[in-house]
């Protein structure tokens, strides 16, 4: 008897949760934006040509390409998927959303990184500023032409 209250009191404490916390947000998801939408294109910086291949990505605070210990499974797990530019030189790099139940939580800035084996690597930085807001609500950077420089070898 004692275990059946005990199950119905868990019950009602999350439907009471379940009721407070979609009455008193603002949104009826407890999914919000961490990274933007990004798109662009790549360009080579001397003729203006398209750059087919170019890996994209987003850095995150704590990536660091130069370091001693090379990362482990669960680390590589966590770095954000590497996208890579079309024939055209376009490339998106899609939102992403994390849930936060009891916080609202967000994105700042964005640090991209660049890379081809024929170019010079390229890095960039936006901030909130910025970025625009699709009808959806999604966050969006559109970064324009990135001019990447061919290697001298």
């Amino acid at each position: 008897m004692q275990n059946r209250h005990i199950l119905l009191s868990v019950l009602t404490l999350g439907w009471v949760m379940i009721a407070w916390l979609s009455g008193g947000c603002k949104s009826t998801s407890p999914s919000q934006y961490i990274a933007p939408r990004v798109e662009g294109r790549v360009l080579d910086s001397q003729t203006h040509q398209p750059i087919k291949d170019v890996r994209v990505r987003r850095l995150a605070a704590d990536d660091n390409d130069r370091a001693e210990e090379p990362r482990k499974g669960g680390e590589l797990l966590k770095k954000a998927p590497a996208v890579r530019t079309a024939a055209d030189g376009t490339f998106v790099l899609e939102s992403v959303r994390d849930i936060a139940l009891l916080q609202e939580i967000g994105w700042y800035s964005l640090s991209l990184t660049f890379e081809h084996p024929a170019y010079d690597r390229f890095f960039t930085n936006y901030t909130l500023a910025n970025a625009t807001y699709t009808v959806t609500g999604e966050p969006l950077i559109k970064t324009g032409d990135i001019l990447m420089t061919p290697q001298t070898r």
